[in-house]
């Protein structure tokens, strides 16, 4: 048995992780729509079996906040990207309001994250998401 065998691996990354993994500027081989409900930024070091690193705390705070910086700019993207040919009628009310949102709380640099964090315990695969909103 060779090591790739062994070890398990990751073939396709939910939308969350490759948001986050994007921010770090290691974009993941493919992306799948299925569910990222579970997903969270790092929380703690993750080492099974062995000791954390003198900086590991310091490097989850970085990746943390590479993530955090990039989510105005992701979010503002899609308010732009959701003009009136690719939003469903039904969902532009939601989408001016975000706009508005960001505008109003453009200074908090927590406020994109925690949106981007409640979408995500959303109950649904991201594909029937996604397509609730496309036309």
């Amino acid at each position: 048995m060779d090591f790739l065998s062994v070890r398990t691996t990751k073939m396709a990354s939910c939308l969350p992780c490759t948001l986050f993994m994007v921010a770090q500027g290691y974009p993941p081989t493919s992306v799948h729509l299925g569910r990222g409900e579970s997903w969270a930024p790092l929380c703690q070091p993750y080492n099974p079996g062995g000791e954390a690193e003198n900086n590991a705390l310091a490097v989850i705070r970085d990746l943390n906040n590479s993530w955090r910086a990039k989510c105005p700019e992701w979010l503002t993207l899609g308010v732009q990207i959701l003009d009136g040919a690719h939003i469903a009628d039904d969902h532009r009310a939601a989408r001016d309001a975000l706009r508005s949102y960001l505008a109003n709380n453009g200074s908090d640099k927590t406020v994109a994250a925690t949106l981007v964090l409640d979408a995500v315990t959303v109950h649904e695969r991201e594909s029937v998401r996604i397509g609730r909103t496309l036309n």
